[in-house]
């Protein structure tokens, strides 16, 4: 647990306020990758029990796009932009094939207060982390996702 504290830690990546870069995009995470950070990003789960890279459980604020994340599949997600970039809402599975394992990740699991969307989302990151190569922490504020977590 040594590299919670060895290197400096981008809060859902090396982003700019979501001006040009946005949080939890791929271009934050490359950017931390850049610069030797640890990666802090956030997870929701989408409605086909896929973990995706985003902090809020609603679209309105970083996408053109409304509602809430749990009601579209990973696919939709996957197709809706940040803001006007080129970035999507991405999968943790797709973040952490980029990251590579070259620096550390912190993982914060967002769930809904409700103990069955805790127990898919913690076990769709514990599916994505299985083969990841770099080392990575799972946190949540929320007790039903951490009792649901097992790698």
């Amino acid at each position: 647990m040594k590299f919670i504290t060895r290197l400096p830690i981008a809060h859902r990546g090396l982003h700019d306020g979501n001006e040009a870069v946005y949080e939890n995009s791929i271009s934050a995470f490359r950017a931390a990758v850049e610069y030797g950070y640890a990666i802090e990003l956030d997870v929701q789960l989408s409605g086909d029990g896929v973990a995706m890279a985003f902090h809020d459980a609603k679209l309105d604020r970083l996408t053109n796009q409304s509602g809430l994340v749990i009601d579209r599949n990973s696919e939709e997600l996957q197709s809706i932009r940040l803001g006007k970039t080129t970035d999507t809402i991405d999968t943790l599975e797709d973040v952490l094939l980029e990251i590579g394992g070259d620096v550390p990740v912190i993982i914060e699991m967002k769930g809904r207060g409700n103990p069955t969307v805790a127990r898919a989302l913690a076990s769709g990151v514990a599916r994505d982390l299985v083969n990841y190569p770099g080392e990575a922490a799972v946190m949540s504020f929320e007790h039903d996702l951490l009792t649901s977590f097992k790698k």
